[in-house]
């Protein structure tokens, strides 16, 4: 009996230990994108001006977010894709995505991270690590009317 108590302690002993060496392997660098993030996200849809013709029209930026590649396009602006990609978690539910960024087909080889908070199953929020302003983002399924450039859900 003795020894089936020792036994008993023992294993429990290193099972608790191990879960502690899983835990601390979970905070280091995977390549890839989490599956959570994955997908296309937009913006609310704003006011934008462009040009003389047209004063304001309604736009939105979107991301797409896959394992190879994470592309941010804005309304009438360049599209910036990032590859090479590797993540970590550093907080609940809170990623910090590290890439190369490319500007269009130009290679600018540059390091750069984004960081994302999932705050509910349809909305994002990035943490913008240049100007410090937190950008919400809403989940939709990536297709655009060509009329009006109006996100279908």
């Amino acid at each position: 009996m003795k020894k089936a108590y020792q036994f008993l302690l023992l294993s429990l002993a290193f099972l608790t230990s191990s879960n502690d060496i899983i835990s601390a392997h979970a905070q280091s660098w995977h390549h890839g994108t989490p599956t959570e993030l994955r997908g296309w996200w937009r913006t609310k849809k704003h006011k934008v001006s462009a040009g003389t013709i047209c004063p304001k029209v309604w736009a939105f930026d979107y991301i797409h977010i896959t394992n190879k590649y994470h592309v941010w396009q804005g309304f009438q602006t360049d599209i910036y894709c990032a590859k090479n990609l590797k993540y970590r978690l550093v907080g609940s539910k809170t990623y910090k995505i590290s890439g190369n960024l490319f500007l269009d087909k130009y290679v600018d080889k540059s390091q750069t991270y984004f960081i994302y908070k999932k705050t509910s199953a349809k909305t994002l929020v990035r943490m913008d690590n240049i100007s410090l302003k937190h950008i919400r983002l809403y989940k939709f399924s990536g297709r655009m009317s060509k009329k009006t450039n109006y996100p279908y859900p």
